[in-house]
């Protein structure tokens, strides 16, 4: 039974977005590509603000006995009478809750509550087939349950509250209009009216009365091909189908009410899909409610950028809605990027499967929600030319193709969106890692992977970075977006529009490592920044790990110029033995303002190696620099490192914090390259204290001077 739901899980999520017969699961009535005032806020079909009354009914045939472990055959499901608050004053926490969803989206302005009922049919299933029909017929199996079954067990006046007047115009209408105005039904069973897992209606086929005529249902859909009135929307809830995905599928549906009828996830027909997160994503994506919806139902205002912002504060996106928007003016008339601060404050955050990916995200958005793909997510792990060189074996059994990136391509694609094959395509569930081996997981939810920009993995967003901040049609375009600190869950970025350069080098990528006569051998890909490339630097960093020990602390041993894509390191032999050694190599850029990038990914070396040159034989540093000592705070010992570009005289002292000398660490001649002292503080007391380097030339001229603060706790 496992295997049978895998397939039909792989089968959900790659035919849903391609629609090859219908649409598959999770997947509401689509229409044409339609015209939409962005100047127009709110719910399109349903109100998004005020109070609104929703009606769930959890439906069985009464001879459905397959099995299915949340809901017992002849009973009710598991928890159903949690799916939905009662009343505004419950306060439901727990996930699968229709009440704290919503009210979490909108910031709390969205007061959603009601009812759930259980019932089951008044007839057999064979009673709602019509021959030639092999499946029973929706409109009469929501028809006959409403009618028989959920209308004497509650008052459909209280679910009549609103008036659709036009699109995103609805008037609170407190004795009602005479219809219905939300009405979820979930039916236990597996695509028991067609091979989809959500549709956003009740069936079509017109109208019918409750309320002993005094109420209407409409079954139809406002934004399908056929637009119609609706009372609401039609879920499945089949075996192995887990309560979240089924309240997923419920969000979805009813967001083609709020938000509209297509899915800006996909081009329907094509290779051209991707995985993002929102309300009209499907439903094993992130639920969370991106930028554009949230913005398109008044939930949230984001920020527009229109000139450079030096210190942008993102406190955290889902619990308090702070976003900001771009439009680049080279640009379509409605293109966005959209910028959140996800840091996992909240349980419908899950714009990641990765627990520690924190930081900002980047959505890029083409025009609103239409038939064609117009959304798509820029990882910060970036864009790729993606090999296939085998299929793996992944989720019981499933055979899926196993993929690894290959070279970069800043208008490629990235781990949400759907690779190519020699024979097709599919999305990202197996990923063959640095030993050539592959391995299955959620990958194309950035489970293990990095998607978000933080201060560390990278923090340049710019138009020479990987991604880019290029337009939709890849034309280049003034704009950056810099992460420059963080304060707990705040994030603090920089966006640059008057000079692109005024930031960090973006991170150096496309790092790898084998052997070039019997000495390692660094390739990257080229800078993109013209003030790296030519005029700039690489920094190159390496360490080392003995065998069946400690790695030994990293070192600069290389700094070619910005135009560099290759480097060669004389400073070591690599003998091809089976010893556990291992080296590895890390670069960074460093531009003419003198600002460096973050670090790029780390790539190793494993066998015996020879050390041809001592450290002071090697590269010398670019610069006079003072590290932070380490550990700090310590007990007694720190080690202070320092770098000398050229000789000089050096001084470093510990102070207290009264000014009175500690300790005399070096006062001498030093030669140009990399030094370390340690520091004994075991005669000396807890306390702050400060170290002063200076380095100062032959006539006694300084050259660089800093203070740097040790906290001894003993």
């Amino acid at each position: 039974m496992k295997r049978i739901f895998i397939w039909v899980l792989l089968l959900h999520i790659v035919l849903c977005g391609k629609l090859l017969a219908q649409e598959m699961a999770d997947c509401g009535t689509a229409s044409p590509g339609q015209a939409i005032d962005l100047s127009q806020e709110g719910g399109i079909y349903v109100p998004a603000g005020g109070v609104f009354k929703v009606l769930v009914v959890f439906a069985r045939f009464r001879d459905d006995v397959t099995p299915h472990p949340y809901w017992p055959v002849g009973g009710d499901p598991d928890n159903y009478s949690t799916f939905i608050d009662p009343n505004i004053n419950t306060n439901s926490t727990h996930y699968v809750n229709l009440t704290h969803y919503y009210k979490k989206m909108s910031l709390g302005t969205y007061k959603v509550f009601g009812q759930a009922v259980s019932v089951e049919t008044p007839h057999d299933k064979a009673y709602y087939i019509t021959p030639p029909a092999t499946l029973p017929d929706r409109f009469l199996a929501n028809k006959d349950v409403l009618q028989n079954a959920v209308d004497p067990l509650i008052n459909f006046a209280d679910y009549d509250k609103w008036r659709y007047d036009s699109d995103y115009h609805h008037t609170n209408v407190p004795d009602g209009d005479g219809t219905v105005d939300m009405i979820v039904m979930i039916w236990r069973g597996g695509f028991i009216f067609g091979n989809w897992g959500g549709e956003a209606s009740l069936g079509g086929g017109g109208s019918f009365s409750v309320e002993n005529g005094t109420k209407t249902i409409e079954t139809g859909y406002r934004g399908g091909f056929f637009p119609a009135p609706g009372s609401g929307v039609t879920i499945h809830y089949w075996g192995e189908r887990a309560p979240e995905i089924m309240f997923k599928a419920s969000v979805h549906e009813v967001g083609h009410w709020l938000v509209g009828a297509d899915h800006p996830y996909t081009n329907f027909h094509t290779t051209d899909n991707h995985i993002a997160w929102g309300m009209l994503t499907r439903g094993g994506d992130g639920i969370c409610a991106n930028t554009y919806e949230r913005e398109r139902v008044a939930w949230i205002d984001p920020n527009p950028i229109t000139s450079d912002i030096l210190n942008a504060p993102f406190q955290d996106y889902v619990e308090y809605g702070t976003a900001y928007k771009y439009h680049p003016p080279n640009g379509a008339t409605n293109e966005y990027y959209y910028f959140e601060n996800h840091q996992k404050l909240n349980i419908y955050d899950n714009a990641s499967a990765n627990p520690n990916d924190k930081g900002i995200f980047v959505i890029h958005q083409l025009e609103p929600y239409n038939s064609t793909n117009n959304i798509r997510i820029k990882t910060s792990n970036g864009q790729w030319n993606w090999g296939n060189p085998f299929s793996s074996s992944c989720f019981g059994g499933v055979t899926v193709p196993a993929f690894k990136t290959t070279t970069i391509n800043r208008n490629g694609r990235n781990n949400r969106d759907e690779l190519l094959t020699s024979t097709g395509s599919s999305f990202l569930f197996a990923l063959i890692q640095s030993d050539g081996v592959a391995q299955c997981g959620g990958w194309l939810f950035g489970a293990g992977l990095n998607n978000s920009f933080d201060l560390t993995y990278n923090d340049v967003f710019s138009p020479y970075s990987n991604p880019y901040t290029h337009t939709w049609g890849n034309v280049q375009n003034s704009f950056t977006m810099e992460v420059i600190d963080q304060n707990g869950s705040v994030v603090n970025t920089k966006f640059y529009l008057t000079d692109p350069l005024s930031g960090k080098p973006s991170k150096p990528q496309g790092l790898s490592v084998d052997v070039n006569s019997s000495n390692p051998h660094l390739t990257w890909s080229a800078a993109g920044e013209p003030d790296v490339n030519p005029n700039g630097v690489f920094l190159i960093e390496r360490r080392f790990k003995p065998q069946n020990s400690s790695w030994e602390d990293w070192i600069q041993v290389g700094s070619p110029a910005g135009n560099a894509t290759e480097w060669t390191d004389p400073g070591v032999q690599y003998a091809n033995l089976d010893v556990g050694e291992m080296l590895q190599y890390r670069i960074r850029a460093k531009d003419t303002q003198q600002l460096t990038s973050v670090y790029s990914d780390v790539v190793s070396l494993e066998g015996a190696f020879i050390f041809t040159k001592p450290v002071t034989g090697r590269d010398v540093p670019t610069d006079f620099e003072l590290h932070r000592s380490y550990p700090n705070p310590f007990n007694p010992t720190t080690t202070i490192k320092y770098d000398l570009p050229e000789p000089a005289k050096v001084s470093l002292i510990v102070y207290d914090v009264l000014g009175r000398k500690v300790a005399e660490l070096v006062t001498e001649e030093k030669p140009a390259g990399y030094h370390s002292v340690r520091w004994n503080a075991i005669d000396v007391a807890s306390g702050v204290y400060l170290a002063r380097f200076t380095a100062s030339d032959a006539n006694g001229y300084s050259k660089y001077s800093r203070i740097s603060k040790l906290i001894l706790m003993k």
